[in-house]
């Protein structure tokens, strides 16, 4: 399932991004 990983992974760092 990487699909999951890549989507947790994407939520983090778009959040990580915003201040």
């Amino acid at each position: 399932m990487s699909s999951l990983k890549n989507v947790i992974h994407r939520r983090i760092h778009k959040e990580r991004n915003q201040p």
